[in-house]
């Protein structure tokens, strides 16, 4: 008669333990030995603080020094306001593109995006205008740009440079179907409007 001795339960949940033990070890000295590294390098960046240098120009005229830390940056030049506006149809009142106004101390630039229906562009095109007090000022911004999606474009940069003496007066954005006649005053057409 053969007999059959079946381990104990006590030693087969030992050997398991055993087998199991060595890999809960080792991820714990792996997250040991990660922290240490992170509090080093951390260490490291706390210890040297970036300092700020002045750019020395002896002998130069007209150029003054600069310091290239960012606390000591004039924050009036680098101030910029940043607007939007939806451009709404004329002839139904629907939002057809957006106008992003980026206004500086002497200067606004302007990205418009418009959806337009297309245009002969041998006939008529598209003309972007600034608008002060209704039609008794107006400045022609340019004619907007077809792209390939359909949509319609235009950037454009206001300032003195561009005969524009203060670009945060013009409060209104026109976009005018305009013939290519020659005639440099707004037809009158108006396809959409923006109001800052």
């Amino acid at each position: 008669m053969n007999r059959h001795y079946r381990k104990s339960r006590r030693s087969r949940l030992s050997r398991s333990a055993g087998k199991l033990f060595p890999s809960i070890a080792l991820v714990i000295i792996g997250c040991a030995g990660f922290y240490l590294a992170m509090q080093w390098f951390r260490g490291d960046a706390e210890d040297a603080p970036v300092q700020a240098q002045e750019i020395v120009t002896e002998g130069v005229e007209g150029i003054v020094p600069i310091t290239t830390a960012s606390s000591n940056i004039d924050t009036e030049i680098l101030k910029t306001e940043e607007l939007s506006a939806p451009l709404v149809s004329a002839f139904d009142g629907q939002h057809t593109g957006r106008i992003q106004r980026y206004l500086t101390k002497n200067s606004a630039d302007m990205v418009v995006l418009a959806y337009l229906p297309a245009l002969d562009m041998a006939a008529d095109s598209y003309h972007v205008w600034l608008l002060k007090d209704g039609l008794a000022d107006v400045k022609d911004m340019g004619q907007l740009a077809p792209r390939a999606d359909g949509s319609w474009v235009l950037n454009f940069t206001a300032s003195p440079s561009t005969g524009i003496v203060d670009p945060s007066v013009y409060k209104s954005i026109v976009i005018m179907r305009e013939p290519n006649d020659g005639n440099p005053a707004p037809s009158g057409h108006r396809i959409a409007e923006a109001k800052f």
